[in-house]
């Protein structure tokens, strides 16, 4: 429950954070995300798309691109499981100027790497109460994903955004599993 408030705070802090004011198009940008397997495993992500073509449509208050997204996350079950995923996306994304800054939405395909830390067991004395070291398994394993996200703004230099993705983890212990993550944060827009 501390790791979720922890999350939960670092998130919003983020929001109150002093921000250049953005330019006439959507510049660099920094997302900052609760993340998590199915929405119920909480977790933490950052990332950032960076631009590989993009075109300015009907007057400059649109823009189309082409993008590549790394993106750093962190998930856990409280008493079973840790992960981490690192991964890589390319994708087109639409990004349109409203009243209060930028909307955006975007579809990617990407490859990730996810590495597990799963809990086998742990003793718990008696006669004192004290725990014995968690045992653990580490798995890892490649996974391919499709995702959508879809941003509103909030302000100008800042707009909420969710994502959905979905993967098959293909784990090296000849595993798969097919899995669905949702991502719910804020974009920072940086000149």
């Amino acid at each position: 429950m501390q790791r979720k408030r922890i999350i939960f705070s670092l998130i919003l802090s983020l929001a109150v954070l002093p921000l250049m004011a953005q330019s006439s198009s959507p510049g660099k940008h920094l997302e900052v995300a609760y993340f998590g397997q199915f929405l119920v495993q909480p977790g933490l992500s950052i990332s950032s798309s960076i631009d590989i073509q993009s075109w300015a449509i009907t007057g400059g208050i649109a823009k189309r691109s082409l993008f590549v997204r790394p993106q750093f996350g962190y998930y856990f079950q409280a008493n079973s499981h840790q992960s981490y995923l690192a991964k890589l996306a390319f994708g087109y994304a639409v990004q349109k100027r409203k009243r209060r800054g930028w909307a955006h939405q975007s579809l990617s395909l990407g490859i990730g790497y996810q590495l597990s830390a799963i809990q086998e067991g742990f003793s718990v004395s008696l006669a004192d109460g004290s725990r014995s070291a968690r045992n653990r398994v580490y798995t890892s394993g490649w996974m391919p994903s499709i995702s959508y996200s879809q941003g509103v703004p909030i302000q100008p230099q800042l707009s909420g955004y969710y994502r959905l993705l979905i993967g098959q983890l293909f784990e090296n212990t000849e595993r798969t599993s097919a899995t669905l993550f949702a991502e719910m944060g804020l974009r920072f827009y940086f000149k």
